[in-house]
C-alpha cells in the first residue's frame, strides 16, 4: 500500500505542465536528495533481507545434508526441500517485493535527472518561442 501511494506522489512529482515548470526546476534539487535518501533506506533493506536469505539458506542446507530424518545427497534435492520450507519463502518473497521498491527508486532517480533536462528544454523552447514574436 506505501509502494503505490510512494508511485503515485512520485508521478505527480515528476510532471510539469505550462504552469509549474519553473518551479519544478527550483524542485529537482530537493526531490533528488529525498528520493536518493529513500532509495539508501530501502536499498539497505534489501541486503539485510538477502543476508537473513543467506543465513536461512545455510541453517536449512545444514539442516537437510546432516540432520533430517531423510538424507538428501544431492544439491539439487537438498534445495528442492528448502525451497519447501515456508520460511523460506517469505524471505524470497519479501525480497522480491523489495527489489521491485528498489528498482522503482533507481528510475525514479534517473526520471529526476532527466526532469532538469526537460525542464530546461521547455523554457529553452519557450524563449525561442516567444523571441519569434
Amino acid at each position: 500500500k506505501e509502494f503505490n501511494t510512494l508511485k503515485q506522489i512520485t508521478e505527480t512529482k515528476l510532471t510539469f505542465s505550462e504552469d509549474n515548470f519553473q518551479s519544478k526546476l527550483a524542485e529537482v534539487p530537493l526531490l533528488y536528495s529525498r528520493y536518493l535518501q529513500i532509495f539508501v533506506n530501502e536499498n539497505k533493506n534489501l541486503m539485510e533481507l538477502k543476508l537473513r536469505k543467506d543465513i536461512k539458506y545455510a541453517e536449512l542446507y545444514h539442516y537437510f545434508k546432516y540432520s533430517a530424518n531423510e538424507r538428501w545427497e544431492s544439491k539439487s534435492e537438498i534445495e528442492a526441500q528448502m525451497y519447501s520450507n515456508q520460511q523460506f519463502q517469505s524471505i524470497i518473497s519479501d525480497i522480491n517485493t523489495q527489489q521491485e521498491i528498489v528498482t522503482f527508486l533507481e528510475q525514479t532517480l534517473d526520471n529526476i535527472k532527466t526532469l532538469s533536462f526537460a525542464v530546461r528544454n521547455h523554457i529553452d523552447w519557450q524563449k525561442f518561442i516567444n523571441a519569434e514574436r
